[in-house]
């Protein structure tokens, strides 16, 4: 994922998620998926995803970052013979059971804009709490 300037990567191994922020790790958790992984961990790995899904629901800033949009999922654009309602049917646990915000971003660039926005609002808040 290509961020701006505005923002640092360190690359290290997080408790649940793709992204968070220094110092603020146990605020903050986003978990990306491109479609085709999507499809997988709503179908051979669905157990293991719900996991991590439940482990995330326990952060206050928590989202999932889809890198495709409704109808990649419901077109099947994907190679996994998954259903496609299947995986919209994860989407709607995750969603309405345990309040994770998912973000059909279309994209990697609208996915990469999307967790540098909320890691910099995370980071100014964060910021104006130790102020």
């Amino acid at each position: 994922m290509r961020f701006s300037p505005a923002v640092e990567v360190e690359v290290v191994t997080l408790p649940v998620g793709d992204y968070s922020i220094r110092g603020c790790t146990e605020t903050v958790a986003l978990e990306r998926k491109r479609l085709g992984e999507l499809a997988t961990c709503c179908g051979a790995d669905r157990e293991r995803f719900l996991e991590q899904l439940e482990r995330l629901r326990g952060y206050p800033v928590r989202a999932l970052i889809i890198e495709a949009d409704l109808d990649g999922v419901l077109t099947k654009s994907y190679r996994s013979e998954i259903n496609p309602l299947s995986v919209l049917g994860t989407l709607i646990k995750a969603s309405s059971d345990w309040q994770i915000p998912i973000w059909m971003c279309g994209d990697a660039r609208n996915a990469a804009l999307v967790v540098e926005r909320m890691l910099l609002r995370v980071a100014k808040q964060a910021k104006e709490r130790a102020a």
